[in-house]
């Protein structure tokens, strides 16, 4: 009876040295797991048997008499720190409260290593690596060379629980406005900046360049990711331009606080900055003057309404009437055209239709040259010209009519000279023999003479 009580005790002392408790355990070499999540299982262990501990769906076997806190219970969300042996029991046990923070980073995943229930995980996307939690899975659209955007909840030690997946769809904002606040990202956290009143999450790892600082003045070219944050962009110095338009509105779409708008008055159109709000008697078909300010990016930044009329010329004011041609107007009011006299006036006699003439033969008074009044006026032979000095083609003409004219003068001047000469010899000498050409000529001079004298 004492050798059957014996063997049992002897039984007893090998299994617990089996299980790797108890004053006979055989020396083990042990290891640290950390967990976290919520507790679907639990049974303590005893003196005598071992217990059970399931967090996050990661089971463990609890080791006899193993040191496990009170607050390891079913339903409670915590994270915890497990000491195992060689046999893989736990034989202790550090709790913590679980913290779950919200990680959202976007580019392309350029390694991963999926976890399992024995082995962490590993992920990177673009320059930031996360370690995934034992236990915990991705979206089956987490792989290597995809580009996408993760929503990711770290646990309290700061591993992937788990998380979500989008395509990464970028899209850009361009602002301009004073920079007033501003916190650089790092590579393990996300930044801010503020620009003209509009706020923005800067993305993990993300850089911008070193003229943004709070007090700039700057226009930035921003590249956002699939959920809205900076990760890239430019800045140059906010340089604004004025800029006047008057006309009809044909076109206008009203700009938000989050996206541009647009403003096409006559043939001028124009996109307006995000934000910006345009006086409300601004709308489609209205007929308008406005004093634009236009920011870096040529955009509407600021609008003041001048006039608002019924009608272009009544927003606008009369427009001049188109001119008919090179020539000075003839309407009231109008300048003459360079090279007109002042005093020219339209007396009777002198033309301003076009195509009147004032050289020889026309109807002008005096021959005198009149200035054009309006396209194809001409002065003297149609030539168009707006000096009042005659043209080429009207000296030409009168210089043609004074050497018709002279020639037969000078003909007759000359025969008259040799009729008094000749009147001169008879009267001092012989009469000399007439030349027979020019003696009726002379006889005819010589008889108008003596009858003058009678």
């Amino acid at each position: 009876m004492k050798l059957k009580r014996l063997l049992s005790l002897f039984l007893a002392l090998g299994f617990v040295a089996a299980l790797g408790s108890g004053p006979f355990a055989a020396p083990a070499q042990a290891s640290s797991l950390r967990v976290c999540g919520q507790v679907t299982a639990y049974v303590k262990p005893t003196a005598l048997a071992t217990g059970a501990l399931t967090i996050n769906g990661v089971s463990f076997t609890v080791g006899i008499g193993a040191a496990i806190p009170a607050s390891v219970a079913v339903g409670a969300d915590l994270c915890a720190s497990l000491t195992t042996n060689a046999l893989g029991l736990v034989t202790s046990a550090a709790i913590t409260a679980n913290v779950h923070v919200h990680v959202r980073v976007c580019g392309d995943i350029t390694a991963y290593a999926a976890a399992s229930a024995t082995s962490t995980g590993l992920l990177r996307v673009g320059s930031r690596t996360f370690t995934i939690g034992l236990g915990a899975t991705l979206p089956a659209s987490v792989h290597v060379g995809a580009n996408l955007c993760l929503d990711l909840t770290l646990d309290g030690f700061g591993r992937v629980s788990g998380g979500s997946a989008t395509v990464n769809v970028t899209s850009t904002l361009r602002i301009c406005g004073v920079v007033t606040a501003y916190v650089a990202a790092t590579a393990t956290s996300a930044g801010s900046i503020t620009v003209a009143g509009r706020s923005l999450i800067v993305a993990i790892g993300a850089s911008l360049p070193a003229s943004v600082r709070v007090g700039a003045d700057l226009c930035l070219n921003l590249t956002l990711n699939g959920f809205g944050q900076v990760s890239r962009g430019s800045a140059t110095v906010n340089v604004t331009s004025t800029l006047d338009v008057c006309g009809q509105v044909t076109a206008y779409v009203a700009a938000t606080s989050t996206t541009d708008g647009w403003l096409t008055v006559g043939q001028t159109g124009l996109s307006i900055a995000a934000a910006t709000v345009i006086d409300s008697r601004v709308s489609a078909s209205a007929f308008v003057r406005m004093h634009l300010t236009l920011d870096a990016f040529a955009r509407i930044s600021n609008a003041t309404v001048v006039k608002v009329g019924l009608s272009v010329e009544d927003a606008c004011g009369a427009l001049p009437a188109p001119s008919s041609g090179p020539g000075a107007s003839n309407e009231p009011g109008t300048s003459p055209a360079p090279g007109s006299s002042p005093e020219a006036s339209s007396a009777p006699g002198q033309s301003g239709a076009p195509g009147a003439t004032t050289g020889p033969g026309g109807g002008g008074e005096g021959n005198q040259p009149s200035c054009t009044n309006g396209s194809g006026a001409t002065n003297g032979s149609g030539s168009g010209s707006d000096s009042l000095l005659p043209s080429t083609n009207e000296l030409g003409g009168v210089g043609g009519i004074v050497a018709s004219n002279a020639i037969p003068l000078i003909a007759i001047g000359l025969l008259g000279a040799l009729a008094a000469w000749y009147r001169s010899r008879r009267n001092g000498r012989e009469p000399l023999e007439p030349d027979p050409a020019l003696a009726t000529a002379s006889d005819s001079e010589a008889d108008v003479a003596d009858g003058a004298k009678s």
